[in-house]
C-alpha cells in the first residue's frame, strides 16, 4: 500500500509540475486585462486527462493497482488472451465456441476416461463407429440399408434361414405332404417336367434331347440300342474300334473270347477266309451233348473220337465188336498186332467183318 501511494504521489507531483508549467506559459502569453477572467475558462479536467493519456501512452510502465479498483467495463478486452489454468473451476453456462453452442439447462453429457455418457439422444448426421457397437434398446431406422451392404446381406440370410426352418416346421411341412398326395392321387403330367432349353423331360414315350448323360442301373427291355465309343456291359463285354472282347478290355482279334486262362479267338485269316484259334498252347475242343467230338491239339493234329462219313459211323476199338450196329458202320483197330485185321465193317445184325489183316 506505501509503494502505491508513493508512486501516486510522485505521479501527481510529475503532473502539477508540468501542468503549472503550462499555465505559466499560457499565462504569459495573456496580455489582456481579463487574464483573470481566461484563466476561469481553462479546462484544467481536459488538459490533466489529454496529458496523462499522453504520458501513459508514451511511456508504457507496469503499475500495481489496489484490489477491484478497476471497473470491468473500463478494459477493452480485444486481444485479451487468459491462460486455461488461470480460468477458475465452476459451471459456464451459455457457453460458445467456434464449434460447441452450450443451450442446456443441466448437464447432459458426462466425459471419463473409459467413457462418454450422454444423458439425452445423441443427434448426428452421420454415425462413424470404428469397431463394435452394442444397443440395449430396440433400434429404430428412418432411412433404408444398403442391399450391398455386408448387415443387410446377414440380416437376409438370417431371415432367409429363419423363414425356411419355420416353414420346415409347420407351413412347409403341410404344404409338401398335401403335393405329396395330390401327385400320388394324380401323378405328375411327363410334359410338366421341364429341361434346360424349354424342352419337356419326357415328350410322350422320348426322353428330352438335351439329356445327354444319366446314371440309370435298371431298365426294361429296350427294342434298339445304338452306342457311339466305347461300352463295357456289366464289366463282361467290352466293345470297342470294330473288336469285341469277353472278360477283356484288350481284344486282340475281331472276337476275343476269355475264361480265365483260355483265350479263344475269332478273325479274318486272309481274302474270304475266316478264322477260329487259340492264340496260345492249348487245346481247343468241339462237342454236343456233353462229348468231346472234336480235339483240335496244339501241335496242329484233330482228335476225332466217332465220325460219320455220310450214313457210315467210324470209330475205334481194341477188339472186335459185337453189337448191332447199321451196315457199313467200321470200327477200326486201336491195338493193331501182325496178323490181326485193321478193323472191322458191320453187315447189319450184329455181324461183323474183319478186314486188312496186318503182315509183314
Amino acid at each position: 500500500m506505501d509503494n502505491i501511494n508513493e508512486t501516486t504521489a510522485i505521479l501527481v507531483k510529475n503532473i502539477t509540475d508540468n501542468l503549472l508549467k503550462s499555465l505559466t506559459q499560457q499565462v504569459q502569453q495573456l496580455v489582456t486585462e481579463n487574464v483573470k477572467d481566461q484563466l476561469k475558462r481553462v479546462d484544467v479536467a481536459a488538459l490533466s486527462r489529454e496529458y496523462i493519456n499522453s504520458v501513459l501512452t508514451s511511456n508504457p510502465k507496469t503499475f500495481s493497482f489496489p484490489d477491484r479498483s478497476i471497473p470491468g467495463t473500463t478494459i477493452n478486452p480485444e486481444g485479451m488472451y487468459i491462460r486455461p489454468e488461470n480460468i477458475i473451476a465452476g459451471t459456464h453456462r451459455n457457453f460458445e465456441s467456434t464449434g460447441i453452442q452450450d443451450k442446456a439447462s443441466q448437464c447432459q453429457v458426462t466425459i471419463l476416461d473409459n467413457a462418454t455418457v450422454y444423458e439425452n439422444t445423441l443427434v448426428a448426421n452421420e454415425l462413424h463407429v470404428a469397431t463394435d457397437a452394442t444397443i440395449t434398446g430396440d433400434l429404430k431406422l428412418g432411412g433404408t440399408i444398403p442391399a450391398d451392404s455386408q448387415v443387410f446381406k446377414d440380416l437376409l440370410a438370417a431371415s432367409v434361414t429363419a423363414i425356411h426352418s419355420e416353414m420346415a416346421n409347420g407351413m412347409l411341412s403341410t404344404f409338401r405332404n398335401q403335393v405329396l398326395d395330390e401327385i400320388q392321387e394324380k401323378g405328375i403330367p411327363a410334359g410338366a417336367i421341364k429341361v434346360k432349353g424349354g424342352h419337356s423331360f419326357i415328350n410322350d414315350t422320348t426322353l428330352a434331347p438335351t439329356i445327354l448323360n444319366s446314371n440309370l442301373q435298371t431298365v426294361g427291355a429296350l427294342k434298339e440300342l445304338q452306342v457311339t465309343g466305347e461300352t463295357l456291359l456289366d464289366e463282361t463285354v467290352y466293345i470297342s474300334n470294330n473288336r469285341v472282347g469277353i472278360n477283356t478290355m484288350d481284344p486282340e482279334a475281331a472276337f476275343d473270347f476269355w475264361d480265365q486262362e483260355v483265350e479263344v479267338t475269332i478273325s479274318k485269316l486272309r481274302q474270304d477266309t475266316a478264322q477260329i484259334g487259340m492264340p496260345k498252347n492249348q487245346t481247343l475242343i468241339f462237342g454236343a451233348n456233353k462229348h468231346n467230338n472234336l480235339a483240335i491239339n496244339p501241335d496242329g493234329s484233330v482228335s476225332v473220337t466217332n465220325i460219320n462219313i455220310g450214313s457210315s459211323n467210324h470209330s475205334s476199338a481194341a477188339a472186335a465188336p459185337g453189337n448191332d450196329a447199321a451196315p457199313g458202320c467200321v470200327v477200326w483197330n486201336n491195338r493193331p498186332e501182325i496178323g490181326t485185321p485193321v478193323g472191322w465193317v458191320s453187315l447189319g445184325g450184329a455181324r461183323w467183318a474183319k478186314f486188312g489183316i496186318i503182315s509183314v
